[in-house]
């Protein structure tokens, strides 16, 4: 039977990425905490460390602008549990999402010359990816993501919406780690050090 994994993300569209992460290694998503923003979820980390001791755990993180190196900034973070595996995204989990180049330029109908770049050297991924689809002839796609004149918001209202489907339905995890050597590290395997049920 698969292993449940249990999790922690900032926000909704984390944990779409979370689950395409768990579902990579063949274990079922569990409870997945958080989603109230960054400063919540890493006010609570030390309990899911300590959660961690007998069971798996993913949290995924956006760096933002809290260090220029997020090694550095994850060692000033509670220390982590043992079947803890904590996962950031450079700058925002939208890097993540732009690494797989092949399924945004199906998403966006542009070209992979368009697309591609390197996204660890984004210093605001989602900001990118809104620029895409400035570009992007498809409108029902537009009307989503882009915000609209007014607003004063930097996202359209079908933001989080069109990227949960991203995750869930297109994001291939092994390619997006291909176009991005510097994020291979980033994807978990649990499978050596996973807990048995009976444990």
């Amino acid at each position: 039977m698969p292993v449940t994994i249990s999790g922690a993300v900032e926000g909704v569209v984390d944990e779409a990425a979370f689950r395409a992460l768990v579902k990579l290694v063949g274990a079922d998503p569990g409870t997945v905490y958080g989603k109230r923003g960054k400063q919540y979820l890493i006010s609570r980390l030390a309990g899911y460390n300590s959660a961690a001791v007998r069971s798996p755990w993913l949290v995924i993180l956006d760096l933002d602008s809290s260090a220029d190196c997020a090694p550095v900034w994850v060692a000033s973070l509670p220390q982590a549990g043992p079947f803890m595996c904590l996962r950031v995204a450079m700058r925002a989990v939208e890097s993540w999402a732009l690494a797989d180049v092949e399924s945004v330029c199906d998403w966006t109908g542009l070209s992979r010359k368009v697309v591609a770049v390197e996204v660890e050297s984004l210093a605001n991924p989602k900001r990118h990816l809104i620029g895409l689809v400035q570009k992007s002839r498809r409108r029902s796609l537009a009307s989503d993501i882009l915000p609209r004149p007014g607003s004063g918001r930097t996202e359209g209202p079908g933001y989080a919406g069109q990227l949960i489907e991203f995750f869930s339905a297109r994001w291939d995890v092994r390619r997006a780690a291909t176009n991005c050597p510097a994020c291979r590290a980033q994807w978990p395997v649990w499978r050596h050090s996973l807990p048995s049920r009976e444990a």
